[in-house]
């Protein structure tokens, strides 16, 4: 790693050439720090991707149009609205997070650049940590909904229920499963439910299976069902319809897991093409630095700060199995 230290006497200029420095330090280990086939905060497959320019985002569900009714000859057509009523509004505040990172000047004089490029390393490993924590926790909480609820004219309900109502009322959803991964025929019941799916007006979503997103643990196990040209687990030599049938990817994050997230290694879920777990980005990650002679234990201040939040509003595009049969 270059020398942090610069001939310049110029405070900002100084302040300014390390911060390149740490930066190139950095994105090399965001870089060196993606796993093959592990899924992130960032995957729009698993996460509805949205910018934002407040610190409150008020967001109101999309209800769309109920069917289309039969008229007389030259009968008045029937009066319809995309507006949703207030129940299905929601606001979501922007949080904000921030490291500072202290390094020894010191550090530098004694040449120890690889004790500080190990540093910022760490650093980036566990603000990555922090965005999958965050982001991977609704899909923890889909079956408790401590946290993560549907707005109230859908009933309020956790992500994955079998209590999920249409803005009226009149219909029930039911979105949650309850057969372990392995169990014959568990991935054609959830992607049954996603294609017989129904929107907030009752009417037929068209979701179409795209992810299916499981804890590392059982991955091996997923990636067998949905990639395997053989049926798997089949003593006839079945060919597989899911991998004839569907362009379904499997996902995998340790973040849902047992060890790492506080979730579970037997739980998943079956995506559709418009899922609405949400996560907004604020601000991406920024940096900044303080010299040593403007700190008081003589450190050069490196900090990392972004703000983000996620959540959810409704059901769609979600089937999950808590897998307790």
């Amino acid at each position: 790693m270059q020398n942090i230290v610069t001939a310049s006497v110029n405070t900002s200029v100084n302040a300014n050439t390390v911060k390149t420095i740490l930066d190139g330090v950095k994105d090399k280990a965001y870089d060196e720090l993606v796993v093959p086939g592990q899924v992130n905060y960032l995957d729009g497959m698993v996460f509805m991707q949205e910018s934002s320019d407040k610190l409150v985002e008020q967001f109101q569900l999309f209800a769309g149009l109920g069917e289309f009714s039969i008229v007389d000859e030259e009968g008045e057509a029937e009066r319809d609205s995309f507006q949703s009523p207030d129940g299905t509004k929601r606001n979501f505040t922007m949080k904000k997070y921030m490291k500072d990172v202290f390094i020894s000047a010191e550090f530098d004089k004694d040449d120890q650049h690889g004790l500080v490029a190990r540093g910022m390393k760490s650093a980036v490993r566990a603000e990555l940590a922090s965005h999958n924590k965050l982001a991977f926790g609704v899909y923890n909480d889909a079956f408790a909904g401590a946290i993560y609820t549907t707005v109230a004219d859908l009933g309020g309900q956790p992500l994955c229920s079998a209590s999920h109502t249409t803005i009226d009322g009149n219909t029930t959803i039911d979105n949650l499963e309850t057969a372990s991964l392995d169990d014959a025929g568990a991935i054609d019941s959830m992607i049954q439910s996603l294609q017989e799916q129904v929107d907030y007006r009752g009417v037929h979503a068209g979701q179409m299976p795209e992810c299916l997103l499981v804890p590392t643990a059982i991955r091996s196990l997923a990636e067998r069902i949905v990639y395997s040209t053989l049926l798997a687990g089949s003593a006839d030599n079945d060919l597989n319809p899911i991998r004839g049938l569907y362009n379904l990817t499997v996902k995998a994050s340790p973040f849902l897991g047992t060890t790492i997230g506080g979730g579970s290694d037997s739980r998943y879920f079956v995506l559709g093409s418009d899922t609405t777990v949400m996560r907004f980005e604020r601000e991406g990650t920024t940096t900044s630095v303080k010299a040593p002679e403007f700190s008081r234990n003589d450190v050069w201040e490196y900090r990392m700060k972004y703000r983000e939040q996620v959540g959810i509003m409704s059901y769609d595009g979600v089937v999950g199995s808590n897998a307790s049969a």
